[in-house]
């Protein structure tokens, strides 16, 4: 039995995705649905999860769902974003390998404590990224992006003993990555 977590996800994965790789390609396969994982957040204990379905050749639509459990320091974080996001395929039709804008729209709900002291706070988020879609013909596929989010409200939560905490980047326009491995079908 392995005792580190990390390394048997990383060894589950690969087997995974080593499986839909090597599976031969088959050509003029139409896709509509595209479920999409992150393996970061998957290796890190956190869950980010998007669902694509096709509503037309160049758009697809879907929820979007991530976790987030950390601590920095003495201060701990947990919480979750719900939302939705679309995907314009710039280059290629939807499902299909290219380049793709993807807008999207959260709600992000973050616990944070700090000793005795917790404080919740809820905040939306709107965002874009830019990103490019390999997709082999067996609907294993990789997307990779860079983009930014802007979150409401101020980085201070009111705690249960009347003070501030402070959650840095987590206010106002914020950087964001995407890389994501998914199945189409």
């Amino acid at each position: 039995m392995f005792k580190n977590e990390v390394f048997c996800r990383l060894v589950l994965m690969s087997a995974v995705l080593g499986t839909f790789a090597a599976a031969p390609a088959s050509a003029g396969v139409d896709r509509n649905v595209n479920i999409r994982v992150s393996p970061l957040s998957i290796m890190s204990g956190n869950l980010g999860s998007d669902v694509d379905f096709a509503v037309s050749r160049k758009f697809t639509v879907g929820p979007t769902v991530s976790t987030l459990s950390a601590s920095l320091l003495a201060v701990e974080l947990k919480g979750y974003n719900i939302g939705a996001r679309g995907n314009l395929y710039l280059t290629g039709d939807a499902m299909s390998d290219g380049w793709i804008l993807g807008p999207s729209i959260g709600y992000s709900s973050m616990r944070v404590s700090l000793g005795t002291e917790e404080g919740t706070t809820g905040k939306l988020s709107l965002g874009s990224l830019i990103g490019y879609q390999w997709i082999w013909g067996t609907g294993f596929n990789v997307n990779a992006g860079l983009g930014a989010n802007w979150l409401s409200g101020d980085q201070k939560v009111a705690t249960n003993q009347g003070t501030d905490l402070s959650i840095p980047f987590y206010s106002g326009i914020v950087p964001s990555a995407e890389l994501t491995v998914g199945y189409a079908f």
